[in-house]
């Protein structure tokens, strides 16, 4: 099997098929092929590049600057925090993942970043980022809870709840330029691609986006999928549907499909645990 040196597209490269050989498209996340079917073109996401075996690890550093208030596991997860651009923060509640999130900011020298949470936890994230990134309460920074009058620019530490994202004008006010850090607090509320919020999110402009949720999964992987797309879209691959009838168990009801469950095939199982594995930290 040859995979062409150039891509077709941002999202697409080319596989080549010797004589005889036979594609492995049950595990591939959207393809396409000519007649012959020896030509694919394979859409460039994470899960095809698992699958074909062109996907490595990133190399973490060996240590950090500001990592000794740290708990070790805390440690780890930043060092994998600021070596994936878009990395999850899925784990479990109480593990710490707002002190993660900002001392990975704090070692990355962040200048300015969105942090989307509930209402309830604003002043938790104006205490946390103010403890542990200290250089943001210096000359000419600033860390504000989001309003209407404020005007945010590459100097400011934004923070909002999910309600203001509703409002055109906070929106507009947010897209002026582009972030360093986009964080979405209990990510889980995005998880429907359709909504308002999920969309007004998505389009944020940022070159990091951090979703954070200890329950990325509530009821089937089809709550996945948008966290993982808001995040990176090559993590779950462009389409929803594709995603979905991929790693879950399918009811078919006259002329419309439900999506009931997790699949039984064990090799799809391992690769969603493997893609979860590679792009967040979820081991609290």
């Amino acid at each position: 099997m040859k995979l062409a040196n150039t891509r077709l597209s941002n999202r697409w490269f080319q596989m080549v098929l010797e004589p005889g050989e036979k594609a492995p498209t049950q595990y591939l996340l959207n393809y396409k092929t000519d007649k012959s079917r020896r030509v694919y073109q394979v859409e460039n996401n994470l899960i095809n590049r698992m699958v074909l075996g062109l996907d490595t690890a990133p190399e973490l550093p060996d240590s950090l600057f500001h990592g000794k208030a740290l708990l070790p596991g805390q440690v780890e997860d930043v060092k994998k925090i600021i070596t994936i651009p878009n990395c999850c923060n899925f784990n479990k509640m109480g593990t710490g993942k707002t002190v993660e999130s900002v001392a990975a900011m704090r070692e990355l020298e962040v200048r300015n970043a969105i942090i989307i949470s509930p209402k309830s936890v604003i002043e938790h994230w104006l205490d946390k980022v103010q403890q542990w990134y200290p250089e943001t309460t210096g000359k000419g920074k600033r860390v504000i809870p989001y309003e209407k009058k404020c005007r945010p620019d590459k100097d400011t530490f934004v923070i909002l709840n999910y309600e203001k994202l509703m409002d055109t004008a906070t929106i507009t006010s947010l897209k002026s330029f582009v972030w360093d850090v986009l964080i979405v607090d209990e990510a889980h509320r995005i998880k429907n691609a359709k909504s308002q919020r999920s969309q007004n999110v998505d389009n944020l402009p940022a070159l990091r986006r951090w979703p954070l949720t200890g329950s990325p999964i509530l009821n089937r992987p089809t709550d996945l999928w948008n966290i993982l797309h808001f995040a990176d879209w090559r993590y779950a691959g462009s389409s929803y549907r594709a995603f979905c009838e991929y790693f879950c168990e399918v009811a078919r009801n006259g002329f419309s499909n439900t999506f009931v469950g997790l699949t039984t095939d064990s090799a799809k199982i391992a690769i969603l645990n493997a893609l979860i594995e590679r792009v967040s930290v979820s081991g609290g």
